[in-house]
């Protein structure tokens, strides 16, 4: 498994910050394998003043810190071994999205009843 944090650049003239994964990973929300996880962190392309300089910092920090947490719960997985981080999860963030997913399968079924 591997991966790498990588910027595109957007129309908008910032960069959006994301992680390319070789070979695709699991995505449990979307129930798909996926390349890329986009983590909505933008860069500004030329940053002009010190509040821009810190900012595409203080992203490009928070940026690595996501990828190593998802390198780490990769490797685990992939050896078997039980991740710690993953209790560090809120339940109730959790709950939210179950039903939220629950919800739209219902209105899918709903609507694919329909001649």
């Amino acid at each position: 498994m591997r991966g790498k944090l990588r910027k595109k650049l957007l129309k908008s003239g910032k960069y959006s910050l994301y992680i390319d994964y070789f070979p695709p990973v699991w995505n449990p929300q979307k129930q798909v394998y996926t390349r890329r996880e986009y983590l909505k962190l933008h860069l500004h392309s030329s940053p002009v003043t010190s509040m821009e300089k810190k900012e595409n910092l203080l992203y490009q920090e928070i940026a690595e810190k996501i990828f190593i947490k998802r390198m780490k719960a990769l490797m685990l997985d992939a050896n078997g071994l039980f991740n710690k981080d993953a209790l560090e999860a809120d339940f109730f963030v959790y709950a939210l999205n179950f039903i939220r997913g629950k919800q739209k399968e219902k209105w899918i079924r709903l609507i694919m009843k329909r001649p």
